[in-house]
């Protein structure tokens, strides 16, 4: 019975020393955390010290209302200096806001949160910086949210950013959507109309061995079994460019007169014969094996209404020039070899039907990603992506985000 009071009066004793424990440590936590009202204090002492001509700021907590943006932030209630340019040296919350920046987005019109993320609501600095909370170089990934500028002033990262993605072509694998500048990423031609413009066996060639035809191609080899490529060359056969005009005929062309005709045009400045010339466009060493006269006469009178994004000027040729420059292209590059290999190649039958066919190649075009360089044949591309959608990634916090073996501060 003597040993049970013991037990029970120790028992007692431990649980009061363990109220008394946890009630020191909360009191201490409490009283360590500075409160609002303490900067308030502060900034109210380091202002006169400094001599700050900046207008009196009532006590109490501050309320930046927008509702047109559904913001209610509190943020200059710790913030007190925010507009204070005395304060700019000092740390935080004491420290005033770059005026660049206020300048262009007041407070009252846009909040803190807009920019800065975060819990705008809350007076914890815990829960106010939590989140999708960014400051320093971090804040510009806000300005995305309403910047479509391609260059915007004063966001050097978000600049940079966007050449990085160019330089690495991101946008071939993952969806942006709305980014201004995405038709600058595709690094490859469109391959839409490509039916009309090239040789069946010309295509096969190409895609079984593309530096076989241009040894400095830039289009890897990928190796596939044959009846694949032949029925990716079928799909991509069926791609027919509504521009050409079956109907338009041009005069018999003359080489000799063409050669001068392509010499006054500079061809050469952009683009390079048999090694030699510009590097800006394609290059014509064998151009008569590759595309057809008709495409190519057509293409010449009019570059932009058969491909859109093209640097190529029109030039005021007559149709008789146009029919010398084909001439002449057709004559003086092309390998006639290979145009009797290919004439001579006998294409294997892999498929039921010219529908079946297509259909394969349309599934390879898609599996192979080709897309991604090329774009799309059809209007709905949504199947070319092969990573994540990165439209929203600004708004997951960066400690979420795996960079795999990247060195990211």
């Amino acid at each position: 019975m003597k040993n049970r009071r013991i037990q029970t009066g120790n028992i007692s004793r431990l649980v009061l020393l363990g109220l008394l424990v946890f009630s020191w440590a909360f009191i201490s936590a409490c009283s360590s955390e500075k409160k609002w009202k303490d900067y308030q204090k502060a900034y109210a002492q380091k202002a006169a010290e400094l001599g700050s001509k900046a207008p009196q700021k009532p006590s109490g907590v501050r309320v930046l209302e927008v509702a047109e943006l559904g913001i209610q932030d509190r943020c200059t209630s710790c913030h007190v200096a925010m507009d204070d340019l005395t304060m700019l040296k000092e740390e935080n919350p004491l420290k005033s806001h770059p005026a660049s920046y206020l300048k262009e987005h007041p407070p009252a019109r846009f909040g803190c949160t807009i920019c800065h993320g975060g819990q705008g609501d809350s007076l914890s600095p815990e829960k106010a910086h939590g989140g999708t909370f960014s400051k320093g170089g971090l804040i510009q990934i806000s300005c995305a949210k309403c910047h479509g500028e391609v260059v915007l002033e004063g966001a050097g990262n978000v600049n940079r950013g966007k050449l990085l993605l160019k330089r690495y072509q991101c946008i071939n694998c993952h969806l942006i959507a709305d980014l201004p500048e995405g038709e600058d990423f595709r690094p490859a031609p469109s391959l839409k109309g490509i039916g009309d413009k090239v040789g069946e066996k010309w295509l096969w060639r190409w895609l079984k061995e593309p530096k076989s035809y241009l040894p400095n191609a830039t289009m890897p080899h990928y190796p596939m079994e044959e009846k694949y490529m032949d029925a990716l060359v079928g799909y991509l056969m069926g791609s027919k460019n509504p521009r050409l005009k079956a109907e338009i005929q041009y005069p018999e062309g003359d080489s000799e007169r063409g050669v001068g005709t392509l010499r006054l045009s500079f061809c050469s400045a952009c683009h390079s014969f048999k090694g030699k010339g510009g590097q800006d466009g394609p290059d014509l060493g064998k151009i008569g094996n590759k595309v057809n006269q008709k495409w190519l006469t057509q293409m010449l009178a009019d570059p932009h209404a058969f491909q859109p994004d093209t640097t190529m000027p029109r030039y005021n040729y007559t149709p008789q020039q146009i029919s010398d420059v084909a001439a002449h292209l057709f004559e003086e590059f092309a390998d006639f070899e290979m145009q009797e290999k290919d004439n001579a190649f006998k294409q294997p039958l892999f498929w039921k039907s010219p529908g079946e066919r297509a259909e394969i190649g349309r599934r390879v075009y898609k599996e192979m990603r080709c897309a991604n360089c090329h774009g799309i044949l059809e209007e709905d591309g949504w199947w070319r992506k092969i990573g994540p959608d990165l439209t929203r990634i600004g708004e997951k916090p960066v400690s979420d985000i795996n960079f795999g073996n990247s060195q990211v501060p």
